[in-house]
């Protein structure tokens, strides 16, 4: 971000991320975070809310607090049982199916989905790797959007749409990447030259998710949307109150996010 922009942009950044909660719930019954399960077996979902978010996470954690903090960000999966160093330096751990079944079970809720590993760790030496895994026999999944992560992992991105009931499908996609959209847009000017060089990037996103099905594309489409509008409408004047209530964050100097 700082090559692309400047300091002041990942300031404001890094002050946007501490206002976020690390996990977020569904209906009740799905937990989502970055991460993955904290290692002490008491935590449960409502200890997470309490998280002071707005410091730096320590690499080697001291208190409880920290802890929760360091896993719920760093955290990845293994398929055996228990907690194993992890392979991310510092104090990363992975968790096994029994710890992310117990962590369910202590908070009353049915799925585990997290998104801080390219699934193609999962898929070495494989001519196509997903944008998502399962763990833990279907307690645990990986949902990762960013397809062609780094612009040469050659993954799918995914997006995992839940319904009334709380079934949920999984769509993949693959992006064109930002060289392609440079290309796409290729010297135009004035405002009809951006709305053509617009359909060129959504001409070469439809290209590259060759494969796909038309119907699911749309299908999801119209979801967010509709979804999108639905909560925007329901919820106008919590969320007025909620912008009004929020202090503005002090941008003080130092990453406060790593990236």
């Amino acid at each position: 971000m700082k090559r692309k922009y400047d300091g002041k942009i990942f300031r404001l950044f890094s002050a946007i991320f501490e206002l976020w909660p690390i996990v977020a719930t569904i209906g009740g019954r799905i937990v989502v975070m970055h991460g993955g399960v904290p290692r002490n077996p008491s935590v449960t979902v409502d200890m997470l809310r309490d998280v002071d978010t707005r410091k730096q996470p320590e690499d080697y954690p001291r208190s409880l607090q920290d802890e929760m903090f360091v896993d719920v960000l760093w955290a990845d999966p293994h398929e055996g049982r228990g907690i194993v160093q992890g392979q991310r330096g510092g104090d990363a751990i992975m968790f096994g199916a029994d710890i992310a079944r117990g962590f369910l079970q202590r908070s009353g809720m049915d799925l585990l989905v997290r998104s801080h590993e390219c699934p193609d760790e999962y898929h070495k030496g494989s001519s196509e790797s997903p944008g998502f895994v399962k763990h833990h026999g279907g307690y645990t999944y990986t949902i990762f959007s960013a397809s062609n992560y780094q612009g040469t992992r050659g993954n799918r991105g995914a997006v995992m749409i839940f319904d009334h009931s709380l079934d949920f499908e999984i769509d993949e996609y693959m992006a064109p990447s930002l060289a392609d959209q440079a290309r796409a847009r290729g010297g135009d000017r004035g405002r009809s030259q951006d709305m053509r060089r617009q359909s060129s990037v959504v001409e070469l996103a439809r290209e590259q998710s060759a494969g796909m099905d038309d119907a699911v594309i749309t299908r999801l489409k119209e979801r967010i949307v509709e979804r999108h509008a639905v909560i925007t409408t329901a919820c106008k004047h919590v969320l007025w109150r909620c912008f009004l209530l929020t202090p503005v964050p002090r941008c003080v100097p130092g990453p406060a996010l790593l990236l």
